[in-house]
């Protein structure tokens, strides 16, 4: 695997991880803020904060997942790139 194909995959997955982590960050402060006590909309409002906590733990585990996901990814094209300059070689022979 070249280099620049490297630092681009990585690039790519760390950027996707911010994004995850950001909105899972204002999903759980909109369903905490959700959740206080005297609010003009209680019900409504807790409803609303149960499924925002509800669809906010599974992207809990989507961090990990995007981390296995990339050192896969990787590991596929450093395979690739393995056989091809041995490819290569051979026939250079």
């Amino acid at each position: 695997m070249r280099h620049n194909e490297a630092r681009r995959l990585k690039r790519f997955y760390y950027w996707l991880g911010i994004a995850n982590d950001l909105s899972l960050g204002l999903e759980f402060v909109i369903g905490s803020i959700e959740f206080f006590p005297n609010n003009v909309f209680a019900s409504a409002n807790d409803v609303l904060g149960v499924y925002l906590f509800i669809t906010g733990r599974p992207r809990l585990v989507a961090r990990s997942l995007i981390q296995i996901v990339m050192q896969l990814h990787l590991r596929r094209s450093r395979k690739k790139s393995s056989k091809r300059v041995s490819e290569l070689m051979q026939a250079g022979e």
